[in-house]
């Protein structure tokens, strides 16, 4: 096997030379190789000669199967790594041929991007969260000699990267388990045990040295997977439609008044508040009550019956919001109308009135999260919510908190504080426990503080820097207004770094409203579905409880011999008994504790 001529297809050796100098080496974020690099054995040449392009293997002469930037990227072994591969791809329909796929590198965390036969780099895997995510543009590239070739050798010099934080610390949770474990040899990741889809805190003290094969094989048989959206597959239109809405090109399509767009019908927060004529709203004839009682009247339901009160909201701000998460309030926040009180009493807990009370429409930790005004925030909602098939029964949902970045946390005026959305990607994660926890009045109105207490928070890390991209942006461009929040134009769904310099302060409402028209959306897995019946088989997986086929697991969240587990026959009315709880990231209660109660006895 050799190269095709450079003259033909305009790269060669030179040009792959040129990327490992320019991109690993000599990089902003330099991945030198860590020379520990098994040599790949002769017969790879030849039984991969015509499955891989020839830079491929030209990285494997290069470098062998070895690590870069102190173990936080891998070349693998396709071979040794096929077992993994199979245990995650099985049972997933793939939107591609079928063909075989090879791993061909993946971080020091697990994170793996795969090599179909015939689709190429169309498939990348993030272990922790199960999501495998295909890119059928890479499919089609593979079409293209020139781009083929080029992929093979982009795939090794501009390599995946573990974008998880420690909640901690805040910085790269990869870094932190490296300095604290040591650089991962060839044959082992750093993981969490048990895995950290069974919840817990996303923080590298938790993380141990495993080897990898094995223990990816377990972590694919206890995660639950899912195939997550391929976004290239909707960008084309979706660019044409946000340039519309940006008045950049015309629109050639009239709409009649009163069709379609966040101002259509459905609003999720009316206009008018207590309005009778709207039987959807809070003050209207079939407004939930809550605890706020039927007359939308306002106070706390007692301290002896309920467990809990503004003392324990005070001590939650003191301990959660200004301890732990050090997010002072900026002091800038409007005062929340009188109105609201009437209108929302019966909406929300009691505690989510008392933070407005206590906060008003506030900002915290340098602008990173907001108490939103569910009002001004409704054509948002009903903008990214338009068409989505939620696993909850009709209800109106009002955005009660939000980060720089737009992240958002909707409460549901039956399910509670059970969806988060992901703008910059367009996940809209269900949470069908905390949906569930709305039976109970403790939980429903301790729920109602730690929203706020215990905030959304931007994942994001700035690929150039490795901080976090809401403090990159924040510290370029400023703390962001109540109105304001820092955004991509055009949107990172289009393609591009993630990086803060491209980040601008926009007029919050309006450009999250473009962006929902611009970004591909979808219903992102809730995870907490599957935990019961996988994390079981963990355990068996390795050999901590005996295999039992005969009788359900008691108390195990959606064992079939369990009626009252999430996945059960009893389940919650809003999930109906299919869809569970908890999406990543889909509610910050778990970070207190499991979602049935906290550490602190719930």
């Amino acid at each position: 096997m050799g190269f095709v001529r450079d003259e033909d297809l305009e790269w060669g050796p030179e040009w792959i030379e040129e990327r490992i100098r320019e991109d690993m080496i000599e990089s902003v974020d330099p991945l030198p190789p860590l020379g520990v690099g098994r040599v790949v054995p002769e017969e790879y040449f030849e039984r991969f000669g015509g499955v891989f392009p020839e830079s491929v293997l030209y990285i494997w002469r290069r470098f062998g199967f070895d690590g870069f930037g102190q173990g936080r990227s891998w070349i693998t072994d396709p071979v040794e790594w096929a077992p993994v591969v199979d245990a995650w791809l099985e049972g997933i329909d793939l939107p591609f041929p079928p063909q075989r796929w090879h791993c061909l590198t993946r971080t020091a965390l697990g994170y793996m991007l795969l090599w179909g036969e015939i689709s190429g780099p169309a498939l990348d895997i993030d272990v922790i969260n199960g999501e495998i995510a295909p890119n059928a543009s890479a499919a089609e590239n593979m079409t293209d000699p020139v781009v083929r070739e080029r992929s093979g050798c982009t795939v090794f010099t501009s390599p995946l990267e573990d974008v998880y934080d420690d909640e901690v610390t805040g910085r790269s949770l990869a870094v932190e388990g490296i300095e604290r474990l040591g650089v991962p040899g060839a044959d082992e990741v750093l993981g969490f045990v048990p895995p950290l889809s069974f919840g817990g805190q996303v923080s590298a003290d938790r993380l141990s040295v495993q080897k990898a094969v094995p223990y990816l094989v377990g972590l694919a048989q206890s995660t639950p997977r899912y195939l997550g959206a391929d976004l290239m597959a909707a960008w084309g239109g979706a660019a044409t439609q946000f340039l519309i809405d940006q008045g950049a090109i015309p629109n050639s399509t009239s709409t009649p008044d009163g069709q379609g767009g966040p101002g259509a019908s459905g609003a999720s927060t009316p206009d008018t508040a207590g309005d009778p004529d709207d039987l959807g709203s809070p003050g209207g004839q079939v407004g939930s009550t809550g605890l706020g009682g039927q007359g939308g009247s306002v106070g706390f339901v007692r301290d002896e019956d309920l467990e809990w009160g503004p003392e324990w909201i005070e001590e939650r701000i003191r301990v959660g919001l200004l301890g732990y998460h050090d997010m002072p309030p900026l002091g800038v926040g409007r005062v929340v109308p009188g109105e609201y009180f009437e209108r929302f009493g019966g909406v929300f807990p009691e505690s989510v009135l008392y933070i407005w009370r206590r906060f008003g429409f506030d900002g915290f930790g340098q602008g990173r999260s907001w108490i939103t005004d569910p009002v001004e925030w409704a054509p948002v909602v009903d903008a990214w919510l338009e068409g989505v098939d939620l696993p909850f029964p009709p209800q109106r949902w009002h955005c009660v908190t939000r980060t720089a970045l737009g992240r958002m946390l909707l409460w549901g005026e039956i399910s509670g504080p059970a969806l988060d959305i992901d703008v910059i990607d367009g996940a809209i994660y269900p949470n069908a426990s905390a949906a569930e926890d709305m039976t109970d009045p403790v939980v429903r109105e301790r729920s109602g503080c730690i929203e706020f207490t215990d905030p959304l928070e931007d994942v994001y890390d700035d690929e150039v820097t490795g901080r976090p991209l809401a403090v990159e942006g924040i510290e370029r461009l400023g703390v962001p207004g109540a109105d304001e929040v820092l955004g991509f134009v055009p949107p990172l769904s289009f393609g591009g770094q993630v990086s803060a310099d491209r980040l601008s302060v926009q007029k919050a409402v309006p450009y999250l409203v473009g962006l929902a028209q611009s970004t591909p959306r979808y219903l992102g897995a809730d995870l907490m579905a599957a935990w019961g019946g996988a994390a079981t088989q963990f355990l068996i997986d390795q050999g901590a409880m005996p295999n039992s086929t005969d009788t359900g697991t008691p108390g195990v969240p959606g064992s079939p011999g369990d009626p009252g587990g999430s996945g059960g026959q009893g389940g919650s009315a809003g999930s109906g008994g299919q869809d569970g709880p908890g999406a990543p990231g889909a509610s910050d209660l778990d970070t207190l504790g499991d979602s049935g109660g906290s550490g602190d006895g719930w």
